[in-house]
């Protein structure tokens, strides 16, 4: 079939087709690879090419938003009108229903560029471009799809910030997640958004947040972490070990040890800012790419505001390729991750960690 790769059509209806029940993937594993478990609501045959593809041609997690619900995106792709359709969707919920609905061998159509198509997987999130606020059950379930499909396909499980990912899907680049609105048009590699110039997902997605949740279980010593909910510290890397205290939602750290797989869990030592030093589940903390001392370069002009928000009195900007260094943060506000930044010739505030480097 000559698809030149579909853009999916307009907002997805909100009907359903039966109960979208799932476990949570992976909740409790010890590590990243364990399979997901999703319900298999296959999508239509017409919606995509069963062509057989192999696995070292997966390069892309594509992150989408559905413009509708999960249970409506489960019910357009399995019409046979729809001339589209995503390996995966997940709903915004606390505990969301998650589907499998194209084999991972067989190519989608969803990226608006067909070379994208062939090498990606792609996954809906229920909800609206712009104006949903994602919860962090969707983001952790959608990372841990991504997680256990970067293991098995052996691509990059990294945020790639680029304006415009690369012209060539096949070798540009090194691969990893993006969002649709990076897929290059297929007509003009310096315009984003596919064929369609989708804007999906928009600015209430918070890339930082989600990268935290993707990388949480390779988090590797020297790194940085935030917790996501007050988090028991123990003396040793199980659920036996000593309690020597809590970390309080949003305490960062730095890893100092581990990981080690115990009692159901991932363990990583971590020192709380200097306060307190011991092991914790993984499933509570999450990966940032930068903690306090870390050096950090601008990739844009960039807004220094005095509180971590888009609301905040904006006090300066720093300029594309301006130094600094972390003295703050990481805080998620209003679609972005933010840090507080020291910069070498502008004044100390915040700004969001997407264009920092």
């Amino acid at each position: 079939m000559a698809k030149t790769g579909r853009g999916r059509l307009g907002r997805v209806g909100a009907g359903g087709v039966g109960a979208g029940v799932v476990s949570a993937v992976g909740t409790g594993t010890a590590a990243a690879d364990a399979a997901p478990s999703l319900n298999w609501r296959p999508a239509d045959s017409s919606n995509y090419t069963a062509d057989s593809r192999s696995a070292a041609n997966i390069r892309w997690f594509l992150v989408h938003v559905a413009e509708g619900t999960h249970e409506g995106t489960v019910s357009w792709f399995q019409n046979s009108r729809a001339d589209a359709s995503t390996h995966y969707s997940v709903a915004n919920a606390a505990d969301p229903a998650a589907a499998r609905m194209v084999d991972e061998s067989d190519t989608c159509w969803h990226a608006g560029n067909w070379g994208y198509n062939e090498t990606s997987l792609g996954i809906e999130h229920g909800g609206y471009t712009g104006e949903t606020a994602f919860v962090d059950g969707l983001y952790d379930q959608s990372a841990r799809i991504a997680a256990w499909a970067a293991e098995r396909f052996d691509f990059p499980l990294r945020v790639r910030r680029y304006d415009v990912a690369p012209c060539d899907a096949y070798t540009g680049g090194e691969g990893g997640v993006i969002g649709h609105d990076q897929v290059p048009d297929p007509d003009n590699c310096s315009s984003g958004g596919g064929s369609g110039a989708h804007s999906d997902p928009g600015s209430t997605w918070n890339w930082g947040r989600y990268e935290g949740y993707l990388r949480r279980e390779h988090l590797g010593v020297g790194g940085a972490a935030v917790t996501s909910a007050d988090l028991t510290v123990r003396g040793s890397p199980s659920l036996s070990g000593s309690v020597l205290g809590t970390a309080p939602t949003g305490e960062t750290g730095t890893v100092v040890g581990g990981p080690v797989d115990a009692d159901g869990y991932r363990w990583w030592e971590v020192d709380y800012d200097g306060t307190t030093t011991g092991w914790s589940a993984s499933d509570w903390l999450l990966y940032s790419r930068f903690g306090a001392g870390d050096g950090v370069q601008t990739t844009s002009g960039l807004s220094v505001r005095d509180a971590p928000g888009l609301s905040s009195s904006t006090i300066d900007t720093a300029w594309s390729g301006e130094s600094g260094t972390v003295v703050g943060g990481p805080v998620d506000a209003d679609g972005y991750r933010w840090f507080e930044v020291d910069y070498s010739a502008t004044a100390t505030g915040w700004s969001a960690g997407y264009w920092l480097r």
